[in-house]
Formats: C-alpha cells, sequence, structure tokens
C-alpha cells in the first residue's frame, strides 16, 4: 500500500520520510525516494551561527564561550541555540556562565586535569575531582568533554590517552546507576594509576631457565 502510494501521489502531495535508520528501511522503499543524509555540523560553523544571533540580539559574549557551547552541543545546531538561550539570562556570556549554567568544564580545566592525570599525581587528580563537584560540574558530562578533548589530540600521547579512554568509558557506564558520581572517578582513577604502575611484559625481562639433569 505504501509503495502504491509512493508511486502515484497526487499531484500536490511530497512525501518527506525521516529516520536515523536508513539500514532498517526496505530497498523497495529507498529505490523511489531521494536519498539525503544530514552530518553533523561542524563546531566553527555552529560558532559563526551563534556569533550572528549574538549580535543581532545584542547579547555580549567570550569567545571561548561560544566554543564551550559548541562542543556541549555535540554538533547539534538546535542544542547550540537552546543553550545560548539560556545561558543569556544570566547578562554576559562568559565562560565561567556557561560552565556554572550547564554544568561544563572549560578547556583549561580540562587540560589541567589530563596533564596532572598523566603525571601520574593520584592525590591532585582526586583533589581535582573534588573541586569540579563542588563547582557543580556535572561529572558525566565532564567524562564526555574529556573524550572529546582527547580525540583532537590523541597522537600527542597515545598510549597514556587509550589508557584514559578506557577508564572513562568504564566511568561512563557506571556512573549514572552510582549515586556519588565523585566516589566512580576516584575508584576508576585509583584502578587506572594501579594499572599503570604495573610493567607491561615486553619491560619485564626474561629469566633464564633452569635446567635440572636427573642423576641415578
Amino acid at each position: 500500500a505504501l509503495l502504491k502510494t509512493i508511486e502515484e501521489p497526487r499531484p500536490y502531495v511530497s512525501f518527506i520520510l525521516a529516520t536515523t535508520e536508513i539500514n532498517k528501511v526496505p530497498e523497495t522503499i529507498i529505490s523511489r525516494c531521494q536519498v539525503f543524509n544530514f552530518k553533523k555540523v561542524a563546531d566553527d560553523i555552529i560558532i559563526k551561527h551563534l556569533e550572528e544571533i549574538a549580535t543581532k540580539e545584542n547579547i555580549e559574549r567570550e569567545a571561548e564561550a561560544f566554543d564551550m557551547i559548541a562542543q556541549m552541543s555535540e554538533w547539534c545546531v538546535r542544542d547550540s541555540v537552546k543553550y545560548l538561550d539560556q545561558v543569556s539570562i544570566l547578562g554576559t556570556v562568559t565562560a565561567a556562565h556557561v560552565s556554572s549554567f550547564l554544568g561544563v568544564a572549560s578547556n583549561y580545566t580540562i587540560k589541567q586535569f589530563l596533564d596532572t592525570t598523566l603525571a601520574w599525581d593520584e592525590r591532585a587528580v582526586f583533589d581535582a575531582i573534588d573541586t569540579l563537584h563542588n563547582q557543580g560540574i556535572d561529572l558525566y558530562n565532564f567524562a564526555k568533554q574529556l573524550i572529546v578533548y582527547i580525540d583532537t589530540r590523541l597522537y600527542e600521547n597515545m598510549d597514556g590517552y587509550m589508557r584514559v579512554i578506557e577508564m572513562l568509558s568504564y566511568v561512563m557506564s557506571t556512573i549514572r546507576y552510582y549515586p556519588y558520581a565523585s566516589v566512580v572517578y576516584k575508584m576508576a582513577y585509583h584502578k587506572f594509576f594501579v594499572w599503570w604502575s604495573v610493567p607491561s611484559p615486553a619491560a619485564v625481562p626474561a629469566k633464564t631457565p633452569t635446567i635440572i639433569q636427573e642423576t641415578t
């Protein structure tokens, strides 16, 4: 029935079918449609769009604030505009206002946290987690921010960053089911530091085998 309707529509009718799972649409339907794949919008395009809105609405802003909003929206223009509208209630759209209102961290905070992690300073990392928690940073979103930040700089420290991503994957899969997000971080980071302190098999020198000859 659907094929018949699509093949012989009324002159004044246009059908628009939308899906996020194109693989589940039968080929008999796809072959009768023009397919347009919508892609995520790059951060620089989102920032430019936000700048245009802010100019028209006379909203004062900081450049870093729009960077944070673009990253928080995860390439979705609608979400970025929503976040701009929410934060603009506080007046000037600054990085501090974005951080406090949306519960996200600045790029500087993210870099400092990762540097502390890769310096293998467990006490400093625990103190940083407490600070983030006290500042009202959403620790689930913070894990996402860390992963996005690492993704653009992976080759700077491939081994270290890959280990951090594995640890953050555990944090994100656990934190929603535990009432104390900061404790989840501390447990995960403690295991991370213990694991990192164990040398890899390649770093352990092989022992010379001992041959025991039996005699009668």
